[in-house]
């Protein structure tokens, strides 16, 4: 197998964006593989298991799962590694309850990113998120088996129309919009 770091969950939470953005043509996907291979949500050593961070990135993402898409956008500038990879991405969805599940990765492994969410012909009542980050190495290992999870994300401020949050580098955020 190989070690999953938080930059491939970045990645998995990116192209997780993408997926659903584009859930018109892209119907179903998955991992091929999920157990001891390239990019697996979990590892084992005989009778041990530990949680990657790409199986944290799909838990979080599962809320989106039977949704229905919303139209969405988020400016934002690109890595200066790459020129054509967003620092920012995102994707919302809303379920039959009328919550709103929103996901954003940040790319930049330096950099804070500020976000206003605006939300049209929407009342905001609550808002609940958490967040998957660490150091882009990171991993978990049989020894230290949480070193990246998830934890609760609570850097935002609610307003009349949203919230303002202020995401962190190297990770990912659910918000969970009631």
């Amino acid at each position: 197998y190989q070690q999953s770091t938080m930059r491939d969950a970045i990645v998995a939470g990116l192209t997780l964006n993408i997926f659903n953005k584009h859930c018109d043509r892209v119907r179903m996907a998955n991992i091929a593989q999920t157990i001891n291979v390239l990019q697996a949500v979990i590892l084992t050593d005989g009778e041990e298991m530990i949680l990657t961070p790409t199986y944290h990135i799909f838990k979080m993402y599962k809320s989106h799962s039977e949704n229905t898409l919303l139209g969405s956008f988020i400016t934002t500038d690109y890595l200066e590694e790459s020129k054509e990879t967003p620092v920012l991405t995102e994707s919302a969805s809303i379920n039959d309850e009328g919550h709103i599940v929103s996901t954003i990765s940040n790319a930049s492994l330096t950099e804070a990113k500020e976000i206003k969410c605006q939300i049209a012909d929407f009342t905001v009542s609550s808002v609940e998120a958490e967040i998957l980050t660490n150091d882009v190495r990171a991993h978990n290992t049989f020894s230290d088996k949480n070193v990246v999870f998830t934890k609760s994300f609570e850097d935002f401020t609610l307003t009349d129309d949203g919230f303002i949050a202020k995401i962190p580098p190297c990770s990912v955020v659910k918000f969970i919009v009631k």
